[in-house]
């Protein structure tokens, strides 16, 4: 397949980008990744620079969009992936075990999520580096709950803080999709809406590891279609590899 001559790509992601997920409450690897998926099918130079747990607002405190655009090639086309938001959105379970009762943010807030993302957006922007923005990954409460909350703290005093509505973790982190997605029209950036690939599978646990909140290798391959079939609608030159299911694209 041709290459996308003097594009490159970076990304910066968690786990799911970086296709690590939870085994038990330990961190194992799939035998690949979306990532890996990309590069093999269409000869691309990307730097992955996700990270297991990273947050937008870790990358912003430690400065990674200002070290990144020091280092750049300004003649090439550079394109960085924000795949961020599902670690920004989930809880301090510590915290919350010792006071159930009490009132929790997430890691990070979501007004201060939705500031970071779009400071980010706009500097990357400035350099005329092309931002594109990911969907946050769907994750299954009852999973999540079940086999990774439950195996490391007190599952009783979650629920208590959840007000025995498992739901309410899906749809705390549904909220920063929406914010995803938001600053993503707001700032004219392509979004990968593979989030609603997924949500439209009647069969989606299928996609899912047993964590709940990462896909597995199946998972791993929808997002990588997705995401071709997007490259595909750009470069009229490119045709989709034999074998790889057609997912409908709009935008």
């Amino acid at each position: 397949m041709k290459a996308l001559n003097n594009t490159t790509i970076t990304v910066f992601g968690d786990s799911i980008s970086k296709g690590l997920f939870l085994n038990g409450t330990k961190i194992d690897k799939l035998g690949t990744s979306a990532v890996d998926i990309l590069q093999n099918n269409f000869m691309l130079e990307i730097d992955n620079k996700s990270v297991f747990g990273q947050t937008l607002k870790r990358v912003y405190e430690k400065g990674m969009i200002d070290q990144y655009l020091e280092k750049i090639n300004y003649d090439n086309n550079n394109i960085v992936v924000l795949a961020l938001g599902g670690n920004d959105s989930d809880y301090n379970w510590d915290e919350v075990q010792k006071e159930p009762d009490a009132f929790h943010t997430s890691k990070t807030g979501l007004l201060e999520f939705s500031c970071i993302l779009e400071e980010s957006i706009n500097k990357l922007k400035m350099h005329n580096v092309e931002v594109v923005i990911a969907s946050v990954f769907p994750i299954d409460s009852k999973r999540y709950f079940e086999n990774v909350l439950s195996a490391k703290y007190d599952g009783q005093k979650i629920l208590q803080f959840l007000h025995n509505d498992l739901s309410n973790i899906a749809r705390h982190q549904e909220l920063f999709n929406v914010s995803c997605l938001k600053e993503a029209v707001k700032n004219d950036c392509p979004f990968l809406d593979y989030r609603s690939v997924f949500l439209n599978l009647s069969n989606m646990l299928d996609y899912i590891c047993d964590d709940g909140i990462h896909p597995n290798e199946k998972g791993q391959t929808v997002i990588a279609e997705f995401i071709m079939q997007k490259i595909l609608s750009r470069h009229n030159n490119l045709h989709l590899p034999i074998g790889v299911k057609n997912f409908a694209v709009e935008g």
